[in-house]
Formats: C-alpha cells, structure tokens, sequence
C-alpha cells in the first residue's frame, strides 16, 4: 500500500513538472505578437522590410516598397523625375518623359515649358529674339543648333561652352563651387532651384533677382541701361556683346575685362587678394558670401 501510495506521489510531480514548462512556450507567443505591432511606423512613414521609409522622397522605396528610381533621378512626391542642376526645370517630354532645361537660354522652353522660339530666334534670358544679350555669348549644341549662355552663372556652360558642374554646384564668376562668389547672391529659379548672381552686372538679375534688362539694354552698377555708369568700363563678351564691369571690385573682371579672382579671393582696388585694400571694407552679400 504504501509503494502504491509513493507511485501515486511521483506521478503527480511529474504532470506538475509537464504543465509549467508549456506555460512559458504560451507566454513566449504572446510576446511575438506584441513585437509585431510594434514595428508600425508614424506617420508619414512606411514598414517596408525592417524599416520605416518615406515613399515620397526615399529613391528606394518610391511610392511603394522595393520601388527604386534609376540611376540620375530623384523621388519626388512619390515619383521619379530627373535630378535637375540647381539653375534648371523639369519638364515633359511629348512621350510623357521627364527632361532638364533652362528657362533662359533653351530655344524649346523660352521662359517656361513648352515655349519654343521662332525659327532664326534665339532663346536669351528667358526671352526669344533674334540675338543673345548683352552679357551672354552664343553657343552651338550637338546638332548645331544656337543658344545663348551666360558663362559667368551658367551651370550647363560655366566659363566655356558646353561646360557642366556637377551635380550640387553653382557656377559664379565662370567657376563651379559649393557657393557663390563674395560678390553674388544666391537666387533661386521657378522650381526653387539656386544660382549665383551679380546684381551690380547681370542682365537677368539687375539690381535683384529675376531682374531683367530689355534687348539691347546693360545692366551697370543695378540699374539697366543703354551705357556704362561712370565708374565702369564697357567689356565685349566672346561673342561680341557688350556689358559693364567695375574693374575696382567685380570678381570676374579684376583690373581688366575678363580677369576672373580664384575661388574665395576678392577683387579688392582692381587686385585679387583674400582681404580688402585698407580704404575698402568687407561686406556680406545676400547668402552669407
């Protein structure tokens, strides 16, 4: 009886030993599922994979996960466009493509998309006519075709034809760079993109941003003109147009037509240099140049 009683005893303790090794397995299920619902993502992010990611500007998820936008283009709004300069405008093609162009000097999108100049006309400083202006030299394009180009804040023809900075610069005084010059200011274009601009000389920023002078006029000393202001000289662009210089202080023309100061040097009483003259002081332009 009582072996009996001692079996009875050891197999009670054994379904007890049984029944709580399942309980934590129970537990451990429980936990799984409270980890699950906590990797939802605040708004406005999205689970994609094992991370939280914007499908409206992240390249890799686009609109939807695992979505990467090819090689040169850019999320937008959860959509892929073209990765334009910062002085240019996406705009579409007839087949529904996207394209990069400048307003001011591209003969098929004048001054906005879609804005085609006249056979003969030439698209200069957002405006077609039958020359370039002033400040601007003319170029030919892969199929010989005519432009007009501003070589001093051009980004696609910085200094020369056809010469492009890389994605992130700006091209001031006809040098691509980080930044503008110490004497230019940072404008920005119709799709809030930047370009540098010397208010005292540029036709298509006289004075302030988006300033333009009329055919045939200069812009001298932030006013346009049919002359130079007393203080400045009259220099000829590379294709033969005129336009004004401060030869005491304009970076691109220190001391002469065309002689541009290297990045982050100052024309300073017609000479480059990293200070200004003793009878000169140093001012901050419109970005912080």
């Amino acid at each position: 009886m009582t072996r009996a009683l001692w079996i009875f005893s050891v197999g009670l303790l054994v379904l007890a030993a049984c029944s709580s090794k399942s309980t934590p397995g129970s537990s451990g299920s429980s936990s799984g599922s409270s980890g699950t619902s906590g990797s939802t993502c605040a708004a406005p992010f999205t689970t994609c994979g094992t991370g939280c990611v914007d499908l409206k500007s992240d390249s890799h998820h686009c609109g939807a996960c695992a979505t990467a936008c090819a090689q040169g283009q850019a999320c937008s709004n959860g959509a892929c466009v073209i990765a334009c300069q910062p002085n240019e405008n996406v705009c579409t093609t007839g087949d529904g493509g996207s394209s990069c162009v400048n307003f001011q000097s591209d003969d098929a999108n004048c001054g906005a998309c879609g804005v085609r100049c006249a056979q003969g006309q030439l698209c200069s400083n957002g405006t077609c006519g039958t020359s370039c202006q002033l400040n601007e030299t003319k170029c030919s394009n892969a199929d010989g075709g005519a432009y007009c180009a501003n070589f001093q804040s051009d980004n696609a023809n910085c200094g020369a034809c056809g010469v492009r900075c890389a994605q992130g610069q700006l091209c001031s005084n006809g040098t691509c760079g980080t930044s503008c010059q110490l004497n230019e200011t940072k404008c920005s274009n119709a799709d809030g993109g930047a370009y540098c601009a010397n208010f005292q000389s540029d036709n298509a920023n006289c004075g302030a941003c988006g300033a333009t002078c009329a055919q045939g006029q200069v812009c001298s000393s932030g006013a346009c003109g049919t002359s130079c202001q007393p203080n400045e000289s009259m220099c000829t662009s590379g294709d033969g147009g005129a336009f004004c210089a401060n030869f005491q202080t304009d970076n691109a023309n220190c001391g002469a037509c065309g002689a541009t100061c290297p990045q982050g040097q100052v024309c300073s009483s017609g000479a480059c240099g990293t200070s200004c003259q003793p009878n000169e002081s140093m001012c901050t332009s419109g970005d912080g140049g």
